[in-house]
């Protein structure tokens, strides 16, 4: 049959049937017999016809998964005749499955689920912010959140941490090794939902200075560190030389503020004066029963107006301070979403191009099988059954792929999962669960029909008499160019439209490399240093250590200079503090009218003499730190161009005074003006 008739056979046969039992229906009520009693006469004697048709119907239906069974084995026979061609396009399709679904699951564990905590729709963290001094993101200090642990109601509970801090651990005589140690107020893992495998959590009674001796430790690292021995609850460690009990291990899986090894109660003392200028605290609040989010941001509102009030010379008038909340989803993904998202959209391009080459690939292959398709017509097979054999041989091929595509998935995900140069959001692990395999299984059967389709159609609804006439004259048939064309036409469109971003992600990325940070990158070593507080208590024995470190190192053979550092820079990591700036009358930042003493907010960094000397950066104007600038001297600071450009305009900065982190009571330090030749942010 040539083309597809407008209703199949077997329905018009019905259709037929149906017309012969009415037509001796209506015979039987016009002799005077009822409606009813001459429908059940003719069906009567139309009975034979029709158990006919519906054992045919029936067997039919049975015979479905038998013809299926028919069309997979052919289909595989078909694949194993042209290896090279199935070969290639199970690679091709391997590659591009397997990209599909390595994203996905990324963009699934980031984007897509809730976080893996308890409730985590009422979980906000808060923020501070001055957004007229470009702080649009800033940290909480300590007397910040006992304000806001007494002043807001919107919240239910309110805890603090610090996440991430270097440390020293120590085990009986071993070597010590070095540690990630998060900090946390008692209520922040119970907050997050989190039961321990073994052991128990730290309590409020053990968050307070003096009883914060107690540490409860990462799955991993009790597995990589304590051999997942359970007699590890209990045991004494030492961390930074402070004795410390393990009282607990977390469950597999669980991930909050990074990669950390190990949790030990933040123990703030209320009772101690902090400065306020000290932001360093994360703090996540949960919302209270009935409250939302516009509640506790009135909330924050009214609690950073208090502190104004309260603190004038901390929260200048005009500086816009400003308190808000931020759902911790939102938080936690931050500009991962973009990126994630163009990643996703960049690997569906590579495998539309791929259907494409793969479609452009059918079709070629079949103009070689129009001669056995045309047999296979002029014996009786239909369009629909020629297309369905074709459309089982993509699927085969687009489920080979996709089992291949799932393997490439799994090494791909196992490296990203292991790689230290990851640094995605996520607090689920990344894995090929169940929703990953059904993601890949989904696109592998729409990724066959897809490359499929046309190809099947177009090959299946050529006139079985024309290949037979070309073969006969000994020409090959050119009906499928014009379509190939079209395929070819844009499956270059789509590549350079995946090409032309790259550019210009790359470009970008050039740009940035390009950048001049204002110090020399090249023949730079660093190593990071944490001594323990037992055995050095005093700032004069620090200073001694420190001193005797750098004076060493600068003694080496190969080495030119050596320098300390707080802080290195560009490690997307800040210390700020409030700034005093002594000064009759100062610049208001808004450029509205000037006040008296204010404070802002301010990066900051303590460094040797050398360290400016090992980064090579110049001053333009002023001096440098020399080696007689020692805790006894004069206290001197450096800043940057833009700092002194913000507080002082086109004054002279030389000379000026300011105070770092504490109020002024006498000699506030001499200010020198630095900045580095090629960078105003140094």
């Amino acid at each position: 049959m040539n083309g597809f008739s407008r209703r199949p056979p077997d329905d018009e046969i019905d259709d037929e049937l149906r017309a012969h039992v009415q037509l001796r229906t209506d015979d039987l009520v016009a002799s005077g017999v009822d409606r009813v009693s001459a429908e059940r006469q003719a069906r009567i004697e139309f009975g034979g016809a029709l158990k006919y048709r519906e054992e045919a119907r029936d067997a039919a239906g049975s015979r479905w998964f038998e013809i299926l069974l028919q069309d997979l084995r052919f289909s595989g026979r078909m694949l194993v005749k042209s290896p090279g061609f199935a070969m290639t396009a199970v690679l091709t399709l391997a590659l591009g499955i397997g990209a599909n679904t390595v994203v996905f699951g990324l963009v699934d564990a980031i984007l897509l689920r809730p976080l893996a905590y308890d409730r985590p729709a009422q979980l906000v963290k808060v923020w501070g912010a001055i957004p007229k001094q470009d702080i649009p993101q800033n940290w909480i200090s300590e007397p910040e959140f006992w304000d806001l642990r007494d002043g807001t109601t919107a919240f239910a509970h309110l805890a603090a941490y610090n996440a991430g801090t270097g440390g020293n651990l120590s085990r009986g005589d071993g070597e010590p090794i070095r540690v990630t140690i998060s900090q946390a107020s008692a209520e922040l893992l119970p907050m997050l939902g989190v039961r321990p495998l073994m052991g128990r959590l730290f309590t409020t009674e053990e968050d307070r200075p003096g009883r914060e001796h107690v540490a409860v430790l990462d799955y991993g690292f009790w597995k990589s560190q304590m051999a997942g021995d359970g007699a590890s609850i209990g045991r004494d460690i030492r961390l930074n030389g402070e004795p410390y009990t393990v009282i607990g291990v977390l469950p597999d899986g669980f991930s909050f503020g990074g990669d950390t090894n190990m949790w030990v109660p933040l123990a703030l003392d209320r009772a101690k004066p902090a400065n306020r200028g000290n932001h360093y605290l994360d703090v996540l609040a949960r919302l209270g029963p009935g409250a939302s989010l516009e509640r506790a941001a009135t909330n924050l509102e009214n609690a950073a107006r208090k502190m104004a009030a309260d603190y004038p010379l901390q929260y200048p008038a005009g500086s816009g301070f400003a308190l808000y909340a931020r759902p911790l989803q939102d938080d936690v993904v931050g500009s991962a979403r973009i990126g994630l998202t163009v990643l996703f959209v960049a690997v569906a391009v590579v495998l539309l191009i791929a259907c494409i080459n793969l479609a452009n690939l059918l079709l070629a292959r079949g103009s070689s099988r129009s001669r056995e398709l045309a047999v296979r017509a002029a014996l009786g097979a239909t369009r629909g059954r020629l297309t369905r054999q074709l459309m089982t041989e993509s699927v085969v091929l687009a489920a080979i792929g996709g089992a291949c595509g799932v393997l490439v998935a799994w090494w791909a995900t196992d490296a990203l999962r292991n790689s230290a140069a990851i640094a995605l959001p996520h607090t689920r692990p990344i894995a090929l669960d169940a929703r990953v395999l059904l993601f890949s299984a989904a696109i592998s059967l729409l990724t066959g029909i897809a490359f499929g389709i046309v190809p099947a159609l177009r090959t299946a609804g050529a006139k079985a008499h024309d290949p037979l006439k070309d073969s006969a004259r000994g020409t090959s048939a050119g009906a499928g160019h014009r379509l190939r064309s079209m395929l070819v036409v844009a499956e270059i469109a789509l590549a350079v439209v995946l090409l032309v971003g790259a550019g210009l992600t790359a470009r970008s990325l050039q740009h940035v490399l390009e950048i001049n940070p204002g110090f020399r990158v090249e023949q730079l070593l660093t190593s990071r240093i944490s001594l323990p507080a037992s055995q050095y208590r005093d700032a004069e024995a620090t200073a001694k250590f420190f001193s005797q470190v750098e004076e060493r190192v600068r003694s080496l053979p190969s080495v030119e200079s050596a320098g300390l550092t707080t802080l290195l820079p560009m490690t997307g990591r800040n210390s700020s503090g409030s700034t005093f700036i002594e000064q009759t009358a100062v610049t208001d930042l808004l450029g509205g009218p000037p006040f008296q003493k204010p404070y802002i907010e301010a990066d900051q960094r303590v460094v040797t003499a050398g360290f400016l000397q090992a980064m090579q950066v110049s001053l333009i104007r002023g001096r440098s730190f020399n080696v007689d600038d020692t805790a006894g001297a004069a206290q001197v600071a450096l800043v940057d161009e833009e700092f002194a450009r913000r507080i002082w305009s086109d004054r002279d900065p030389i000379g000026q005074r300011i105070s770092v982190n504490a109020i002024p009571k006498s000699n506030p330090p001499v200010l020198q003006w630095g900045r580095s030749s090629a960078s105003s942010r140094t």
